[in-house]
């Protein structure tokens, strides 16, 4: 079997699963900015207007982005992931962690550098199955057109 020949083959299985058995996993994102309409005192750094309706008084004020992706989930909630080695039980993924397999270019922020930053960088929350997480790390992988993100995930404290 040519190299062209696997690659070929990798293509085709690993596009065969996130494409036709991906959910979609929603990137939520939280961005503070501060209230055009009010002034803020420099020294408590609050507003000098507590009736803005815009901020509420508070000087400042958050927009929710979301971004969607479809991803592989493997949700490890009440489903440990378990070895046995001799007569010792240990659990490879605790509880509460969830593992999510994508497209490298669909959580790229510039889909023209593999290398380059991530919209999972600056993720306040992924959001799967109504459960909450956040980012623990990455991992960037696959061969030349096949390039995926592994993203692992942790339950987010609360949920």
């Amino acid at each position: 079997m040519s190299k062209d020949s696997i690659e070929r083959t990798f293509i085709r299985q690993v596009t065969g699963l996130i494409d036709e058995y991906g959910k979609p996993i929603e990137i939520q994102f939280h961005s503070s900015y501060n209230c055009s309409y009010c002034t803020v005192n420099p020294i408590t750094h609050e507003s000098l207007n507590p009736y803005c309706t815009t901020c509420n008084g508070t000087g400042k004020y958050t927009v929710s982005t979301s971004y969607y992706i479809n991803g592989i989930v493997n949700n490890f909630i009440g489903n440990p992931n378990f070895i046995l080695y001799g007569n010792e039980t240990y659990n490879l993924i605790p509880e509460g962690r969830a593992r999510v397999t994508c497209w490298l270019n669909d959580v790229l922020v510039d889909d023209h550098s593999t290398g380059g930053k991530t919209y999972l960088d600056s993720a306040d929350a992924v959001v799967i199955y109504n459960n909450t997480y956040t980012v623990k790390n990455y991992q960037r992988t696959g061969i030349n057109k096949a390039r995926v993100a592994v993203i692992n995930l942790e339950l987010k404290e609360g949920d």
